[in-house]
């Protein structure tokens, strides 16, 4: 049934690839034609969604897997561009130091500070050049990711403060010290997850809260472990609180 979702997904997304001296990166891409002549385009809302490391490589493909038909169909009904890069097989989205522990786990330690990897340089000149396009609303825009895309996620909000309006790190973390306080963020992630800990998830909330940004969400799965994205899908208002959160009854926000 996977492999049935994946291939419609793939051929949905059209491909693309953005080129920076001598780095590309392959992308995935959707930008809904909402012109009855379908020769011009009227603004719209912009995703950029960030996969795993287990998606990473130059095959401009397994970027799809785990949430390419969840955003199909969220293109689709909501009228919006999607694009889904793909990491190289040897580079990070986020500058981020990992270390293997004896227990088999992997420590991570997000940088405060340091270069961009090749990966996110590449990323954020893909953003830069998507506010060149006729259909782009630079007051609709929108991050997310899993895993490493998660910490991708807090990663490029962090070298591009200003770009975003909300954003939402599956399973992810980060070192984000001095974020917009007008962003909006959605954290998710499984108690159980033994690839990324959980208490990454809950130290960018303190340190979110700690710089005063006050719309921020953490959902935390009971028993679920790395797999925090099968549920994000499930969540009834997650496209309502990313595209309109003002529709959204106070009371569940």
């Amino acid at each position: 049934m996977t492999a049935q979702i994946d291939s419609i997904a793939n051929k949905f997304f059209s491909y693309g690839y953005f080129v920076q001296g001598k780095d590309t990166l392959p992308y995935r891409f959707y930008i809904p034609e909402n012109q009855p002549n379908n020769k011009t385009y009227q603004p719209v809302s912009t995703l950029i969604f960030l996969h795993g490391s287990g998606e990473r490589g130059n095959n401009n493909v397994s970027q799809l897997m785990h949430m390419g038909f969840w955003l199909m169909n969220a293109a689709i009904d909501n009228n919006m561009a999607v694009f889904i890069p793909q990491c190289s097989r040897n580079d990070y989205w986020s500058n981020v130091i990992k270390t293997a522990k004896k227990n088999g786990k992997t420590k991570f330690q997000f940088q405060e500070a340091g270069a961009p990897t090749i990966a996110m340089k590449l990323l954020m000149g893909l953003t830069d050049s998507l506010k060149k396009q006729p259909w782009f609303n630079p007051k609709q825009v929108y991050v997310g990711g899993l895993s490493m895309g998660g910490m991708g996620t807090v990663e490029i909000c962090k070298r591009k403060p200003d770009f975003f309006q909300a954003a939402f790190p599956i399973c992810g973390g980060g070192n984000i010290p001095n974020p917009n306080p007008k962003m909006r963020w959605w954290i998710f992630h499984g108690n159980k997850d033994k690839v990324v800990s959980i208490k990454h998830s809950r130290k960018l909330i303190r340190q979110l809260h700690f710089a005063h940004v006050t719309d921020v969400k953490l959902s935390i799965y009971s028993g679920v472990g790395h797999n925090a994205w099968d549920y994000v899908k499930l969540e009834p208002d997650f496209w309502q609180w990313l595209l309109n959160p003002s529709l959204i009854p106070s009371s569940t926000k």
